[in-house]
């Protein structure tokens, strides 16, 4: 099996398999994350990449995750504000029927 180098955080460069490696989309367009074990001191490292190399490490038998949707900010007072605004109107249902 392809073994691999990586930076851990606390160890610095270290070697494991390829398929100890997960590399998971960002939504940063371009940019994947690599994350592993750390063989020497177990903790968890992640680092962040570009495509090509994400690719290379899946060629290589690293893991795929696929990247999570990001998750909207909570509604603030604004928010909740403009809604019962909306919500008290007459014409409301029309309105939402414009925006989609």
């Amino acid at each position: 099996m392809r073994r691999l180098r990586l930076c851990c955080a606390d160890c610095g460069e270290v070697t494991l398999p390829a398929s100890e490696v997960t590399v998971t989309g960002t939504a940063e367009p371009g940019r994947v994350t690599c994350s592993f074990q750390c063989p020497v001191c177990g903790g968890a490292s992640e680092q962040g990449c570009d495509v090509s190399a994400g690719r290379l490490l899946l060629m290589g038998g690293a893991k795929a995750k696929p990247a999570t949707a990001p998750v909207a900010p909570p509604l603030g007072l604004a928010d909740l504000v403009l809604l019962r605004e909306l919500l008290n109107r007459s014409d409301f249902v029309e309105i939402m029927g414009r925006t989609g």
